[in-house]
């Protein structure tokens, strides 16, 4: 890899979902796909709100303590059979400011999700 590329990947700062960024999240979602992609309200019932929601399951980029981008997804493993184990993921809105877009960050995303699933990160 490029070592000046290798530089603007490694500025970003992984972190979960908590409260006080919502607003950030809500800025990029809109900023990506319009503010008819919802409110806040509506970003709470998708995500924080509901039964089930796991903080890591909202993975962002931050970079100089501004986020850059946010993804709503959870890697999980999938039974087919006894012994047929699939790595798997289910994703929600993906959003990412367009001056950090072009630096891998889905692909950082995924493998940051699966980081307990071995098998995913060897797919990617």
């Amino acid at each position: 890899m490029d070592e000046q590329v290798r530089q603007r990947f490694d500025t970003f700062e992984i972190r979960s979902y908590s409260p006080e960024l919502e607003t950030d999240i809500l800025r990029i979602l809109q900023g990506s796909f319009g503010t008819r992609w919802g409110d806040l309200e509506f970003w709470r019932w998708k995500h924080s709100t509901r039964p089930g929601f796991v903080p890591s399951d909202v993975v962002l980029f931050t970079e100089a303590s501004q986020l850059a981008a946010c993804f709503h997804m959870s890697v999980r493993t999938l039974r087919l059979a006894p012994g047929l184990d699939v790595p798997c993921s289910f994703e929600g809105d993906f959003a990412i400011d367009p001056t950090s877009r072009g630096r891998n960050i889905p692909q950082r995303a995924y493998i940051h999700s699966a980081q307990d699933n071995r098998a995913i990160g060897e797919i990617l």
